[in-house]
């Protein structure tokens, strides 16, 4: 989400796993991304993502670094996101664990 309305500007299925390895982003119509965890720790984690083709500027690419916070099912984070052409922007995002995962655990 972006903006002072928290407009959505993109939607993606993430899956995250129980150590820093797998974990993966698809969004609408691209490939299968992967995502490094660059930290983690209590309820937090730090996941970046890319370089890969902007959904929200056609013709660049974008690298985003969220900082996740854990509370139960669902986790919120503040991602910047890098442009190829150095701008950035901040946006917030908003996780929630699906159906599936929950009858696993």
């Amino acid at each position: 989400m972006v903006g002072p309305h928290d407009s959505v500007v993109a939607t993606y299925r993430m899956i995250a796993t129980s150590s820093a390895n797998g974990w993966k982003v698809m969004l609408p119509n691209r490939p299968v991304l992967p995502l490094r965890v660059v930290t983690a720790s209590g309820d937090s984690v730090v996941t970046e993502l890319g370089p890969f083709a902007s959904i929200l500027r056609q013709g660049q690419t974008v690298i985003t670094r969220t900082t996740w916070h854990l509370r139960g099912d669902q986790l919120t984070g503040r991602i910047l996101a890098v442009f190829s052409s150095g701008a950035p922007l901040e946006e917030t995002a908003t996780a929630v664990r699906t159906d599936s995962l929950k009858r696993r655990r």
